[in-house]
C-alpha cells in the first residue's frame, strides 16, 4: 500500500531553504503594525473531485495595505459537511468521503474565506502524460524550432498544451526556449533537453545545435545493431549516428525512432521513454528521425536469449506410492535473466512403473516401490545449443508414511493504489507505460515525483511507497516433517530508478487482518531468523527461489504463528528527482504470469 510524505523546497536569496513546519492552526499572520487582514481567498474556489481524492487547498490573506500573504499553514481549516469531505486543520488538505457538496473554510485573525468542494461518484479525468514533438531535432545556430506539447488524459483523450505547460531548457546558453515552446538556437552544443511540465507530468525533446556549415545531412542506423530480447527493454541510443555537412559525425546521435512492418504485429514497440520493448520473437523495420532528416529503414530483430542452463527443483524426492508432486524448472538465459520454463519442457520418466510424469507440466506421480529418473528436454533445441539435459530422481519406498505437498497459495493480499493520492502522483500513470503496474500486482518499492505548486510558488517533492503481504495456508501440513520449503516469485514489471534498492522478505510476528493493509498500518515486527535481503530484479520474468524452510517448519510446528510474509524495500531515502525505484511480482496464474508459489516437501 501507499503512504504520502512531502518535502517542500523554495529559493530565498539564491539559497535552498527547507520548510520543516509552519505552526498551528488559527495563528495570526506576521504583518506590520497597523496593517489588518481584510479577507481570505481560497484556491481553488470551486472544485469537483471523485470520492477518495485528496485535493490541496491554499489560503491567501489580503491586507489593508494592499499586500498578500500565504496563510495555508497558518489558518485554521474546517469542513462544513464532514460526511462529504474532511480537511486537515493545519494544512488545508481535504479528503473526499461521499457524493455531495461541502464548504471548505480557512480562518485566521477572525477572518474567514471559503471554497466549495463538490464530490461525485466518479473522479474527473486527470492529465497522465505529456509528449513533446519533435522528440529530437538538429537546429542550426541563429534559427528557431517550434516544439509542441500534447497531453494525454486518464480517459485517453488528448489536448494541445503547448501554451499551458512550463518550458525549461537544460542549457539556455545553447538552446533557449520561451513560454510558447519556441526554441532559439544560440550556440553550438549537443544533448540539450527541453522539458514541458504541467502538474506532475512532463515530456522532453532533445536538441542538437550546430553551425550552418555543420548542418545534419543524414542519420545512419548501424547494420546488425538493432536487437532486443523478448521481455526486455533496450535503449537504442547506440544504434544511430549523425553525419554533418562538413564531413564529421556524431555517434550515438539523439534521434527519435519509429517501428513499422512488424512480423508478428506485436513483436516490438517503443515506450513513452524511447526504449525499444521486445514482446514476441520476430522482426520489424526501425527508422531514426531528427527534424526533417530520417534514416533509411533498418532491420530490428526480436529474439529469445539463448538458454544456458536448466535447474529442476527438487533435485531428488522420496514419494509414497499414490502421491504426486509438481516439479519446477528454472532456465538461466544468455542475458542473465531467469524464467520459469516448467511448461516449455518435454518431461519423461525412464520407468513409468515406478513414477510417471505429465509430459508438458512436470507433475510426477509415485506408482510403486523403486527409483525412477525424470528427464526434462527443451522443446526448441535450435534456440538452446549445448544445454545440459537436466534430470531428477524419484524414490518410491516399498512402504512409507503418506506425504503432503502444497504448491499454490490459498490466501494472499495484494497492494492497490491508495485513492487518497493526488492523481498526478499515482505510479499507475501512463507516464511510466513501460512500468505500468498491473491492477492486482504485488508491488514493492517507491515512486518519487515532483510537481509545482503555482499558488505557493514552490517545487514540491512527494513519494508513494508500497509494501506487500502474502500468506499461505499450510494447515494441511500439520503433524508432517518439513524437509524443504521454497518461496517462488516471478517479477512482472521492474523499475530500478536512480538508486537501485535492495528489498527484504520477513515472516511477520504480528497478525494482519482485513483486505486493506496500508504502508502505515502494516505490521513491522518480524522473526529475525526469517529475514532475508535481495537485490532488485533486472528483467521482467526474473525468478526468485527463496529458501523459507526454517520459517515453514516453525509455522507447521506451531513455534511461530503463521502471519505470512512481508515484502518491502530497505531504503526509502529521497533521490531528489523523479524516480521509480519499485517493481512488482505477478499475482495471478494466467498465460506467462505466475503468482507466488510456496513449494513444500514434507513427510
Amino acid at each position: 500500500m501507499f503512504a504520502r510524505l512531502t518535502t517542500i523546497t523554495m529559493m530565498v536569496m539564491g539559497l535552498a531553504v527547507g520548510m520543516i513546519g509552519c505552526g498551528g492552526g488559527g495563528g495570526n499572520a506576521p504583518v506590520a503594525t497597523g496593517v489588518t487582514l481584510q479577507s481570505i481567498s481560497i484556491t481553488p474556489a470551486t472544485l469537483t473531485v471523485g470520492t477518495g481524492a485528496s485535493p490541496q487547498f491554499s489560503a491567501t490573506g489580503n491586507y489593508s495595505d494592499g499586500t498578500t500573504q500565504n496563510l495555508t499553514t497558518i489558518a485554521s481549516w474546517s469542513s462544513g459537511t464532514a460526511s462529504v469531505a474532511t480537511v486537515l486543520a493545519t494544512t488545508g488538505q481535504a479528503t473526499s468521503v461521499a457524493a455531495g457538496s461541502a464548504a471548505i473554510t480557512a480562518t485566521a485573525s477572525g477572518v474567514s474565506g471559503s471554497a466549495t468542494l463538490t464530490v461525485t461518484a466518479n473522479a474527473t479525468k486527470q492529465l497522465a502524460t505529456i509528449t513533446v514533438t519533435p522528440a529530437a531535432a538538429s537546429v542550426n545556430t541563429g534559427t528557431t524550432q517550434q516544439l509542441t506539447a500534447t497531453g494525454r488524459y486518464t480517459d485517453n483523450t488528448t489536448a494541445d498544451l503547448t501554451p499551458n505547460v512550463t518550458w525549461v531548457s537544460s542549457n539556455a546558453a545553447v538552446a533557449a526556449v520561451n513560454s510558447g515552446g519556441l526554441v532559439n538556437a544560440v550556440a553550438v552544443g549537443s544533448y540539450v533537453n527541453v522539458t514541458a511540465s504541467l502538474g506532475g507530468a512532463s515530456g522532453t525533446s532533445t536538441l542538437n545545435v550546430t553551425a550552418p556549415a555543420d548542418a545534419l545531412t543524414a542519420l545512419v542506423i548501424a547494420a546488425g545493431q538493432p536487437f532486443v530480447y523478448v521481455g526486455q527493454r533496450t535503449s537504442p541510443t547506440t544504434w544511430v549516428s549523425g553525419n554533418f555537412a562538413n564531413g564529421t559525425g556524431i555517434s550515438p546521435y539523439p534521434a527519435s525512432l519509429t517501428i513499422a512492418a512488424c512480423n508478428p504485429a506485436n513483436a516490438a514497440s517503443i515506450d513513452a521513454t524511447g526504449m525499444v520493448v521486445g514482446t514476441a520473437m520476430g522482426s520489424c523495420t526501425i527508422t531514426a528521425h531528427s527534424g526533417a532528416i530520417s534514416s533509411a529503414p533498418a532491420a530490428l530483430t526480436i529474439a529469445f536469449p539463448y538458454l544456458l542452463s536448466i535447474k529442476i527443483e527438487p533435485a531428488t524426492v522420496s514419494l509414497a506410492a499414490g502421491t504426486s508432486l509438481q516439479l519446477s524448472a528454472t532456465g538461466t538465459f544468455q542475458d542473465g535473466s531467469q524464467k520459469d520454463i516448467t511448461n516449455t519442457l518435454n518431461w519423461s520418466s525412464n520407468n513409468t512403473g515406478i513414477a510417471t510424469v505429465v509430459s508438458n507440466t512436470g507433475q510426477i506421480a509415485a506408482v510403486a516401490g523403486g527409483t525412477a529418473t525424470i528427464t526434462a528436454t527443451p522443446l526448441l533445441p535450435a534456440l538452446n545449443p549445448a544445454v545440459a539435459i537436466p534430470t531428477m530422481t524419484v524414490t518410491v519406498p516399498a512402504s512409507a508414511p503418506p506425504q503432503a505437498t502444497t504448491s499454490q497459495p490459498l490466501v494472499w493480499d495484494n497492494t492497490i493504489a491508495d485513492s487518497s493520492l493526488p492523481s498526478n502522483a499515482s505510479w499507475k500513470t501512463t507516464t511510466f507505460s513501460a512500468n505500468a503496474f498491473h491492477p492486482n500486482s504485488i508491488a514493492v518499492g517507491c515512486y518519487w515525483y515532483l510537481w509545482y505548486d503555482a499558488v505557493a510558488m514552490m517545487q514540491v517533492q512527494e513519494y508513494s511507497c508500497a509494501q506487500s503481504l502474502v500468506k499461505f495456508d499450510v494447515s494441511a501440513l500439520a503433524g508432517k516433517t518439513v524437509m524443504s520449503a521454497t518461496l517462488k516469485l516471478t517479477t512482472g514489471v521492474t523499475g530500478v530508478g536512480y538508486v537501485p534498492r535492495s528489498w527484504y522478505l520477513h515472516a511477520l510476528a504480528a497478525p494482519w487482518s482485513g483486505t486493506s493493509v496500508t504502508w502505515k498500518n502494516a505490521p513491522s515486527t518480524y522473526y529475525v531468523a526469517s529475514a532475508s535481503n535481495w537485490n532488485p530484479p533486472t528483467a521482467v520474468g526474473q525468478i526468485y527461489n527463496i529458501d523459507v524452510s526454517n520459517t515453514v517448519r516453525n509455522w507447521v510446528s506451531g513455534a511461530w504463528p503463521n502471519n505470512g510474509f512481508s515484502m518491502g524495500i530497505n531504503d526509502v531515502s529521497f533521490p531528489y528527482q523523479i524516480s521509480l525505484d519499485a517493481f512488482e511480482f505477478y499475482s495471478s496464474e494466467a498465460g506467462a504470469a505466475y503468482g507466488p508459489q510456496l513449494i513444500v516437501v514434507a513427510q
